[in-house]
């Protein structure tokens, strides 16, 4: 018998320059979180348009660059990618992120701005876990682990399923996430399939 590893999908990850990790950290540290949520749940920060604050422009600046790279990879037929929310996370020992997607957004990301022994959690359907009609097999998911390492940006489909581990170190575990969407002349107007949208 022969297995043939069939369908093979990607996300892309990015290197970010330490200088410019240690600044967005600094100030992502003197930023207010949300503390009205379960004591295990990760917490986020009260302004989710970090990428409307002067303070953070350069780290955006260079997730935009990223994300064209992604856009340009991908033969994404939109002028360009643009951010549409982007907001802080704080993980303390013992925290944990739920199973989520991040609805009304195409492309999200994540970067990790400490290290952490927590790994974030990718997940999409087995195909051989049987359907509504007779469940055959308990591991319906196929699940990919990525470490958490300070400086690695990762840019990944909004709609893919992902999580976090709890955190387990004694320092915080910090995070900036973003969403972005098509901006632009999207699509393929000249097959009546087109529209112009700007992200505000």
């Amino acid at each position: 018998m022969q297995i043939l590893n069939i369908l093979p999908q990607q996300i892309y990850k990015f290197e970010c320059e330490k200088t410019l990790l240690d600044k967005t950290l600094n100030t992502l540290k003197n930023e207010q979180f949300s503390l009205d949520r379960e004591a295990w749940q990760v917490r986020q920060t009260y302004n989710v348009r970090l990428n409307k604050d002067s303070n953070y422009n350069d780290i955006h600046n260079w997730v935009r660059s990223c994300l064209n790279t992604v856009k340009d990879e991908l033969q994404f037929k939109c002028d360009r990618l643009e951010i549409t929310s982007s907001w802080g996370n704080v993980s303390k020992k013992d925290q944990w992120h739920w199973v989520h997607t991040h609805p009304n957004s195409l492309v999200s990301g994540i970067l990790y701005l400490t290290d952490s022994n927590a790994s974030t959690w990718f997940s999409v359907d087995n195909f051989w876990s049987g359907s509504s009609v007779i469940k055959l097999k308990q591991d319906h998911q196929v699940i990919h682990k990525q470490p958490t390492v300070s400086g690695d940006l990762l840019i990944f489909p909004s709609t893919l399923v992902h999580s976090v581990d709890q955190h387990r170190g004694d320092q915080n575990r910090y995070t900036l996430s973003f969403n972005a969407f098509p901006c632009g002349e999207i699509g393929f107007p000249e097959e009546s399939a087109g529209i112009i949208l700007n992200v505000l």
